[in-house]
Protein backbone atom coordinates (compact mmCIF):
# COMPACT_ATOMS: atom_id res chain seq x y z
CA UNK A 1 0.00 0.00 0.00
CA UNK A 2 1.45 3.18 -1.10
CA UNK A 3 1.22 6.43 1.76
CA UNK A 4 1.19 9.91 1.06
CA UNK A 5 4.12 12.11 2.29
CA UNK A 6 1.92 13.81 4.83
CA UNK A 7 0.69 10.80 6.06
CA UNK A 8 4.34 9.58 6.60
CA UNK A 9 5.12 12.50 8.51
CA UNK A 10 2.51 12.14 11.05
CA UNK A 11 3.22 8.65 11.80
CA UNK A 12 6.88 9.72 12.48
CA UNK A 13 5.68 12.56 14.72
CA UNK A 14 3.50 10.80 16.61
CA UNK A 15 6.66 8.35 16.83
CA UNK A 16 9.07 11.32 17.84
CA UNK A 17 6.42 11.92 20.51
CA UNK A 18 7.76 9.25 22.81
CA UNK A 19 4.67 6.13 21.70
CA UNK A 20 6.55 3.17 20.94
CA UNK A 21 6.77 1.61 17.32
CA UNK A 22 4.14 -0.55 18.62
CA UNK A 23 1.71 1.95 19.89
CA UNK A 24 2.22 4.37 16.29
CA UNK A 25 1.78 0.90 13.97
CA UNK A 26 -1.63 -0.16 15.82
CA UNK A 27 -2.98 3.53 16.36
CA UNK A 28 -2.07 4.24 12.59
CA UNK A 29 -2.51 0.65 11.11
CA UNK A 30 0.36 0.20 9.04
CA UNK A 31 3.26 -2.35 9.63
CA UNK A 32 6.48 -1.71 11.62
CA UNK A 33 8.66 -2.29 8.68
CA UNK A 34 7.02 0.73 7.27
CA UNK A 35 7.38 2.43 10.09
CA UNK A 36 11.48 1.80 9.96
CA UNK A 37 11.69 2.21 6.47
CA UNK A 38 9.97 6.01 7.07
CA UNK A 39 12.59 6.85 10.05
CA UNK A 40 15.64 5.40 7.41
CA UNK A 41 14.28 7.92 4.64
CA UNK A 42 14.20 10.83 6.68
CA UNK A 43 17.49 10.01 8.22
CA UNK A 44 19.62 9.51 4.92
CA UNK A 45 17.34 12.05 2.64
CA UNK A 46 15.60 14.54 5.15
CA UNK A 47 12.27 13.68 3.77
CA UNK A 48 9.94 11.18 3.22
CA UNK A 49 9.60 10.88 -0.36
CA UNK A 50 10.17 7.50 -1.86
CA UNK A 51 13.49 6.95 -3.43
CA UNK A 52 13.48 7.14 -7.00
CA UNK A 53 13.34 3.78 -8.90
CA UNK A 54 16.47 2.51 -11.10
CA UNK A 55 15.36 0.47 -13.29
CA UNK A 56 17.79 -2.79 -13.56
CA UNK A 57 17.03 -4.87 -16.72
CA UNK A 58 17.21 -8.78 -16.26
CA UNK A 59 19.24 -9.36 -19.28
CA UNK A 60 19.17 -6.85 -21.90
CA UNK A 61 19.12 -3.31 -21.31
CA UNK A 62 16.70 -1.93 -24.75
CA UNK A 63 19.39 0.93 -25.49
CA UNK A 64 22.51 -1.40 -26.00
CA UNK A 65 20.05 -3.36 -28.61
CA UNK A 66 19.01 0.78 -30.39
CA UNK A 67 22.69 1.13 -30.34
CA UNK A 68 23.72 -2.63 -31.82
CA UNK A 69 21.26 -1.95 -34.82
CA UNK A 70 22.50 1.39 -35.56
CA UNK A 71 25.55 -0.01 -36.30
CA UNK A 72 24.70 -3.21 -37.81
CA UNK A 73 21.53 -2.11 -40.23
CA UNK A 74 21.15 -5.59 -41.46
CA UNK A 75 21.06 -7.71 -38.36
CA UNK A 76 17.72 -9.77 -38.13
CA UNK A 77 16.07 -10.67 -35.19
CA UNK A 78 17.46 -14.21 -34.77
CA UNK A 79 21.34 -13.03 -34.90
CA UNK A 80 20.39 -9.98 -32.37
CA UNK A 81 18.76 -12.64 -29.82
CA UNK A 82 21.94 -15.08 -30.36
CA UNK A 83 24.43 -11.60 -29.75
CA UNK A 84 22.44 -11.34 -26.55
CA UNK A 85 22.07 -14.17 -25.09
CA UNK A 86 18.47 -14.18 -25.06
CA UNK A 87 15.27 -16.03 -26.60
CA UNK A 88 14.08 -14.62 -30.57
CA UNK A 89 10.67 -14.38 -28.87
CA UNK A 90 11.91 -11.80 -26.21
CA UNK A 91 14.55 -9.74 -28.75
CA UNK A 92 11.25 -9.00 -30.81
CA UNK A 93 9.48 -7.77 -27.92
CA UNK A 94 12.11 -5.31 -26.99
CA UNK A 95 12.52 -4.35 -30.38
CA UNK A 96 8.46 -4.02 -31.20
CA UNK A 97 7.33 -2.88 -27.87
CA UNK A 98 9.93 -0.98 -25.80
CA UNK A 99 11.88 0.30 -28.92
CA UNK A 100 9.02 1.05 -31.08
CA UNK A 101 10.64 -0.95 -34.09
CA UNK A 102 8.73 -2.35 -36.87
CA UNK A 103 10.59 -4.99 -40.00
CA UNK A 104 10.24 -3.82 -43.40
CA UNK A 105 10.92 -6.56 -45.66
CA UNK A 106 12.41 -6.14 -49.15
CA UNK A 107 9.98 -6.88 -51.90
CA UNK A 108 12.20 -8.43 -54.15
CA UNK A 109 14.11 -12.07 -53.21
CA UNK A 110 17.92 -12.66 -53.21
CA UNK A 111 20.12 -14.67 -54.11
CA UNK A 112 23.45 -15.65 -52.94
CA UNK A 113 23.70 -11.82 -52.48
CA UNK A 114 22.47 -10.43 -55.08
CA UNK A 115 18.92 -9.20 -56.36
CA UNK A 116 17.15 -11.58 -59.11
CA UNK A 117 14.06 -11.37 -61.12
CA UNK A 118 11.94 -13.77 -59.66
CA UNK A 119 10.35 -14.50 -62.89
CA UNK A 120 12.92 -16.21 -64.38
CA UNK A 121 13.80 -18.51 -61.35
CA UNK A 122 12.59 -22.13 -61.29
CA UNK A 123 10.50 -22.02 -58.34
CA UNK A 124 11.50 -25.78 -56.85
CA UNK A 125 14.99 -25.49 -57.84
CA UNK A 126 16.01 -22.27 -56.05
CA UNK A 127 13.43 -21.93 -53.84
CA UNK A 128 16.02 -23.00 -50.94
CA UNK A 129 18.42 -20.12 -52.26
CA UNK A 130 16.30 -17.60 -51.82
CA UNK A 131 15.52 -15.62 -49.38
CA UNK A 132 14.20 -12.01 -48.45
CA UNK A 133 16.05 -9.34 -46.39
CA UNK A 134 14.15 -7.54 -43.69
CA UNK A 135 15.27 -4.39 -41.64
CA UNK A 136 14.40 -3.01 -38.71
CA UNK A 137 13.38 0.83 -38.64
CA UNK A 138 11.91 3.24 -35.84
CA UNK A 139 8.27 3.94 -36.26
CA UNK A 140 7.31 7.14 -37.87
Amino acid sequence: MYYEEGYREKVIGFLKRGKSESETAEAFGVSRSSIWRWQQLEREQGHFKNRPLKRKYKKVNPEDVNKYIDNHKDVNAVELAEKFKIKTQSMLYILKKKLKYVCKKNSEPIVNGTKVDESNLEKKSNRNNRKRLYMWMKQA
